[in-house]
């Protein structure tokens, strides 16, 4: 099954490409998925994932958590400008620690606030992927998050990029602790954040030249 991106009408800092006219700046943030596959990415696609006209910052903070998110963008954000778009892989840490319903109005909050303070960035919010411990409450509340998401991004002309193609119970995927991908799973990440990217991209390209 391929990757599925929805689009609606780095703390690991990796090095920038010359950022040409016209280019698009994408920062990746979250928590340990990203600073892996930064690291992966590195030594597959290239740090801007083969993207033309693009420059692409990862920013990675294992075991984070989404309280911790905004903080670490404005964190990240001192010294910079804010990007174009901003990729968002973070939540899967807060399963089974905060109640699906409170999770999603939290992420509501911040992400709505994150729209307002920083209208012209396209945000992209990546599904909390299947680990294989997760058992089936967890697994519905994963689905559940990832439902009002996908209707939040809709609200904000967003995009929400799927992992379907990572399934729990491919084995082959996930490393022995069955949260962290193995190299065969961090490349279909990788696809998966590539393949939406290159939508989201055209979408910022023409709203620059109608703006």
């Amino acid at each position: 099954m391929l990757s599925t991106c929805w689009l609606f009408c780095l703390h690991s800092a990796v090095q920038l490409k010359p950022s040409g006219l016209g280019s698009e700046t994408v920062w990746i943030i979250g928590d340990g998925h990203v600073r892996n596959a930064a690291q992966r990415a590195a030594v597959t696609k290239g740090c801007h994932l083969s993207l033309p006209n693009t420059v692409i910052r990862w920013f990675g903070r294992a075991s984070l958590r989404w309280e911790g998110l905004v903080p670490f963008f404005n964190e990240s954000l001192r010294g910079r400008a804010v990007p174009d778009i901003l990729l968002i892989n973070c939540g899967g840490n807060d399963l089974g620690v905060l109640k699906s319903v409170k999770m999603v109005n939290v992420m509501r909050e911040d992400l709505l606030q994150l729209h307002q303070l920083h209208p012209r960035m396209k945000i992209i919010f990546s599904a909390l992927p299947q680990r294989r411990q997760y058992s089936g409450k967890l697994e519905k509340a994963r689905k559940f998050v990832n439902s009002v998401m996908r209707t939040l991004m809709e609200q904000v002309q967003g995009a929400a990029v799927d992992h379907p193609n990572i399934r729990y119970d491919n084995q082959e995927l996930f490393m022995k602790d069955g949260a962290h991908f193995s190299l065969k799973g961090y490349d279909i990440f990788i696809d998966n954040l590539t393949n939406c990217l290159k939508t989201a991209a055209v979408g910022v390209n023409n709203n620059k030249l109608t703006t």
